[in-house]
């Protein structure tokens, strides 16, 4: 017996699986008996074809992608559905028809596609009415300025999109300038990933332009695209953004001075030895493994730490001149601490570990 043979046998007698996952090759008939019983089984809350192919060697076809839409239209139980790398422009359309009517839907997934501007139009008309999709993915389609100009109108209409997955699209510039234009009033979108779209100076200057005006993004990704004429405009735009938690700029061809001006971003320093530090340190996790870095593990309130913005949780990586490696064991730490203040010149350097703080990646 199949594997596809398997779950339908599992569907059919009536198992409480909640997700169900299909990378192999499956008939048109098979399909079509999954979604029967699909319709009949409300446990099932996640449904990925992730390059489903058919006996006869083809993937998924039109008809197919429609059938599934029917699907979605009727069924109030699914929460998440994945199309994945189908090659499959219709999967827009056919998915546009569905949101219309369902309400409960809350991820969708359609990357690798071939999905490009005239499909994203009616997908976007759909998507200014639904209410209920949080996590949309279109990563690795043919999403263009176009196309980035009708999502930009449509952001301004839903409140309910919190996550958008754009990467490996043909934005560019102008689209982004879209994109940032109507992020300035969209007041739902946490995260928005958009490496590799051929972002470049200009695009990047006008999403930090939103950056100082958006205060619900808590990350952004603009790693693979040559942003370097944008750095100081970025860093800017950080200082006045308090809510941006993780910048991305991963392979963005910076230069080490570029990267240099993120340090305030990274670190924290101060120098205040007569009054103390007001911190401990630790080498151990709450689980009890031992940490690689030596770590703040206590923080007095209002203290010197406390006041120069170091959190619990950050990093020790300088002592006056001594650099804190891997390999430093935490007491060696605490006595070089011990010998600044002696001396009467201590300077720390942090870098910031915290979750809640900004991140700016590189590699």
């Amino acid at each position: 017996m199949s594997s596809f043979d398997t779950l339908l046998r599992n569907l059919k007698e009536g198992s409480k699986m909640t997700s169900i996952r299909i990378p192999y090759e499956i008939e048109h008939s098979e399909l079509q008996k999954l979604l029967f019983l699909l319709s009949r089984r409300k446990s099932v809350v996640s449904l990925f074809f992730t390059g489903t192919k058919l006996k006869d060697e083809m993937k998924l076809d039109e008809h197919d992608v429609q059938a599934l839409s029917n699907e979605l239209k009727r069924n109030s139980s699914l929460k998440a559905f994945r199309l994945s790398s189908h090659n499959l422009p219709a999967a827009a359309t056919a998915m546009a028809e569905a949101l219309k009517v369902n309400n409960t839907l809350k991820l969708l997934y359609l990357d690798g596609n071939r999905i490009g501007d005239d499909e994203i139009k009616s997908f976007a008309n759909s998507m200014k009415l639904n209410s209920s999709l949080n996590t949309l993915n279109l990563r690795d389609n043919n999403v263009g300025i176009a196309g980035a100009k009708i999502l930009a109108e449509t952001l301004l209409m839903n409140t309910s999109l919190e996550y958008v997955d754009l990467s490996c699209n043909k934005i560019g510039d102008s689209g982004v300038k879209f994109l940032a234009k109507s992020l300035k009033k969209n007041d739902s979108i946490k995260n928005l990933q958009l490496s590799n779209n051929g972002i470049g100076t200009a695009g990047a200057v006008a999403l930090a332009d939103m950056l100082k005006v958006n205060m619900r993004l808590n990350e952004l990704n603009l790693s693979e695209n040559q942003i370097g004429g944008a750095v100081t405009a970025l860093c800017k735009a950080l200082k006045q953004n308090n809510m941006l938690k993780t910048l991305k700029l991963e392979n963005c061809g910076l230069s080490e001075k570029a990267k240099a001006k993120f340090e305030i971003f990274l670190t924290v320093e101060f120098e205040e030895p007569q009054k103390g530090v007001g911190f401990t340190l630790t080498n151990l996790e709450l689980s009890g493994f031992m940490f690689k870095h030596t770590k703040v593990f206590t923080l007095r309130e209002n203290g010197p730490a406390d006041r120069a913005g170091v959190w619990i949780g950050d990093k020790i990586i300088k002592i006056n001149n001594t650099n804190v490696t891997e390999n430093m064991h935490f007491e060696e730490c605490a006595e070089l601490v011990k010998k600044g203040k002696s001396e009467g010149r201590l300077r720390i350097v942090f870098q910031k570990m915290n979750q809640r703080r900004k991140r700016v990646k590189f590699s």
